[in-house]
Parts: structure tokens; C-alpha cells; sequence
């Protein structure tokens, strides 16, 4: 029973460590989180430091897949675009043209899965840009990081981060880091503002 117990805590200190290690590399890259010129030009400037709520909400299947029997596809957001009642169907439509280019049926289907697996955590992100907060700053820019999903042979990192002030959403990036190397590396980033 030791050894289990042993087992299990290394296990869990190597998940968060890898966790740690891509919201890092996340905040570290200078050019995400551009958008936010859009919103506030002085926005960049005043922040030096990101202020980080501490705990993650969770990424939504839909990131993934439209719904459980129907894929991201071409066919699909052409369908949506043309046929589509919603607001904001012609960025919605070419978000699903772009993950049915990085993410086949099979992949879409494991990841669609590993939501409903996925719980919300509190975080600690040890990063000299990045400063953790415990509670929703009133009037201010802060971030909210969702839960990692993995692929399937743990080689993919995918992450949604929200930028919002009081508890309205002003733009949010959905990003994927791949393993090379044994070092992770962003290597795709999608944002949207919200004015």
C-alpha cells in the first residue's frame, strides 16, 4: 500500500509539474494575448504582469466536436455559414474549418470524451509574469485558464484562456502545444475578442 501511495504522489507531482510547465510557456510568449490592443491600447502596457484567477474552468466539449455524432468538418461549417441562424456564424464556421484541419474524426472523438473526465482545479503558476489571485479583481484585466486536455498519446497540449474583466468575457485563445523533444512548444493559437 506504500508503494501505491508513493506511486500515486509522484505521479500527480509530474502532472502538475507538466501543467505548470505549459501555462508558463503560455504566458511567456509575448505575442498572445495581441487582441487585447484591440480592446485597450494601454492594456499591454499596464500589464507587465498577468494577474491569474486561481482556479481553471472547464474547456467545453465543442472545442472539440459539434456534438457527439456530428464532426468538424469542411462540409459542416460551409453548412453553417450558409444555412446558420446564430450570431457570429461566419467565425464559428471558419473555427470548425480550422480544427477539422488539425484534428481528424478519431482524434475529435478522444478529446470530445476526455471533457467529460476533465474538473475544475486551483492552480498555482510559477512564473515571474504571472501573478495568481484568489479573487475576481473588481474593474480589472485577469485571466482564467481552463484544464489541460491531452491527446491520446499524451503528445498534444490544448488549453482555452479567457481575459475578462469583473465576470464578463472581452476575448479568449484556444491554444495547442505539441511535445518535441521532451520540451513542449506552441504551435497553434486561435483568438477572439468580444467588444
Amino acid at each position: 500500500m506504500k508503494y501505491i501511495i508513493i506511486a500515486f504522489l509522484i505521479f500527480t507531482s509530474m502532472a502538475y509539474s507538466q501543467d505548470n510547465h505549459i501555462y508558463k510557456k503560455v504566458f511567456k510568449n509575448k505575442k498572445n494575448f495581441k487582441y487585447l490592443s484591440f480592446y485597450d491600447k494601454d492594456a499591454k502596457k499596464k500589464m507587465a504582469t498577468y494577474k491569474v484567477y486561481d482556479s481553471t474552468y472547464l474547456i467545453h466539449k465543442r472545442t472539440f466536436k459539434y456534438n457527439d455524432s456530428i464532426y468538424y468538418s469542411k462540409k459542416l461549417a460551409d453548412s453553417i455559414a450558409a444555412y446558420g441562424k446564430m450570431h457570429g456564424k461566419e467565425s464559428y464556421a471558419a473555427y470548425i474549418t480550422k480544427v477539422s484541419e488539425i484534428l481528424s474524426f478519431e482524434e475529435q472523438d478522444y478529446l470530445w470524451k476526455q471533457t467529460d473526465q476533465s474538473k475544475k482545479e486551483k492552480i498555482l503558476i510559477k512564473n515571474e509574469n504571472v501573478v495568481m489571485i484568489p479573487e475576481i479583481p473588481k474593474d480589472e484585466l485577469y485571466f482564467q485558464v481552463s484544464n489541460i486536455i491531452y491527446s491520446n498519446d499524451r503528445k498534444k497540449a490544448y488549453l482555452k484562456i479567457e481575459v475578462r474583466v469583473n465576470k464578463d468575457i472581452i476575448g479568449h485563445s484556444f491554444f495547442i502545444l505539441s511535445l518535441v523533444n521532451k520540451k513542449w512548444s506552441q504551435i497553434y493559437q486561435d483568438e477572439q475578442i468580444f467588444l
